[in-house]
């Protein structure tokens, strides 16, 4: 998983790693054109909200108790570790 929002890691994957990892990289974020996307966070008393996008599609809104855009990014990156890894969605909610 490698995270679109940190500019330093985006340029040392693009440039200094580009043909020199065998695994497949996904990507996430929330400020970048990412595989796993938080999109549209909204924040209140409950905690955050936000939809979730893969390739730029709207997979489903989530909801957490969690507040700040540090626990969205998080929260992005174990969601497509677990698509990757094949667990369901269900598996993912619980």
């Amino acid at each position: 998983m490698v995270c679109e929002d940190d500019k330093n890691l985006r340029e040392l994957v693009g440039q200094e790693l580009a043909g020199k990892i065998q695994a497949r990289l996904v990507s996430y974020g929330l400020e970048t054109k990412s595989g796993w996307q938080a999109q549209d966070i909204r924040l209140d008393q409950s905690g955050s909200h936000f939809v979730i996008c893969k390739d730029g599609e709207p997979i489903r809104e989530l909801h957490s108790p969690l507040w700040g855009r540090h626990n969205s990014q998080n929260i992005v990156c174990a969601i497509g570790t677990a698509y990757s890894l094949g667990i369901t969605w269900e598996k993912v909610e619980e």
